[in-house]
């Protein structure tokens, strides 16, 4: 990736450490020497293919650089039976990407259907919250972590929290299961029950947050607020925190305990679209 990093000015290339997230560069043969001319990122699962960032040098835009990596987009997603294609249209994105406008690029690529979704956020640990925790003597304040589970227990672990409906998560936090920050992973029970749960997965310098349960808003303070003061004590306050807002629940979660996240679009094309197109 070092030799594509200037095409990669937010740093989207954290999406790498995610379980689904893939790269891949267009060189342009410029006078017997191979330059990188353009670069996409995204991350792949059962029910989408997601375009996190496109980018295309400025001297060899308008020839063909970035259709070519939209083209693989749909064809990764053809060989690995994945029904949408999707771009995320964030400020940067429509600012930076494509000189006529990221999202009427895509349109005119298939990508007709739009959703409201919001950024992802970055912040350092010393932005989060101190405020808000409960007494040391309350029982919904008492959390274990993962750092003495083996294997077998956690997979158990996860099991269990995935059949919670009302969880919050970013992507299945299953794939993240060899990425976990064991000491910040915390989970809270009370007559065998799941009261409240927090999966950390470190990414690079980042943590990054992919499951969230509280029965109660009273207990998912005490939980966040545990495991910000778990992770201070482990990395000190200027680790970086990445979360990947994509559901509207996670997006009410930070503006109410965090910070308000950007909104932006998410614009999905039908795979079966492009099929039908190459066929005819």
């Amino acid at each position: 990736m070092g030799y594509f990093r200037y095409l990669d000015p937010y740093e989207k290339a954290c999406f790498l450490n995610m379980p689904y997230g893939f790269a891949i560069g267009v060189l342009w043969d410029d006078e017997e020497k191979l330059v990188p001319a353009g670069l996409m990122i995204g991350t792949a699962c059962e029910e989408m293919l997601t375009i996190e960032w496109i980018a295309v040098d400025p001297d060899y835009r308008y020839q063909g650089v970035g259709e070519e990596l939209v083209v693989l987009a749909y064809k990764m997603a053809v060989s690995g039976n994945i029904p949408l294609v999707g771009a995320v249209m964030l400020s940067n994105f429509k600012r930076e990407s494509l000189t006529e406008g990221a999202d009427g690029y895509f349109e005119q690529r298939l990508f007709t259907k739009k959703e409201e979704i919001w950024d992802d956020l970055y912040c350092d640990l010393s932005d989060l919250p101190e405020s808000g925790r409960k007494k040391e003597d309350d029982a919904e304040s008492a959390f274990s972590s993962f750092e003495n589970l083996t294997g077998q227990e956690v997979a158990k672990r996860l099991d269990k929290l995935l059949m919670i409906d009302n969880a919050v998560y970013t992507f299945p936090p299953d794939g993240f299961e060899k990425s976990l920050d064991r000491d910040i992973c915390l989970f809270s029970e009370k007559d065998k029950k799941i009261t409240a749960a927090l999966l950390v997965s470190r990414m690079g310098d980042d943590l990054m947050p992919v499951y969230f349960y509280a029965k109660n808003p009273e207990s998912g303070d005490s939980l966040i607020n545990e495991a910000i003061a778990r992770a201070r004590q482990k990395y000190g306050d200027e680790r970086g925190v990445f979360i990947t807002v994509r559901q509207r629940k996670t997006a009410e979660l930070l503006q109410r305990m965090l910070m308000p996240s950007e909104k932006a679009e998410l614009l999905t094309a039908d795979v079966s679209e492009f099929k039908k197109l190459k066929q005819d």
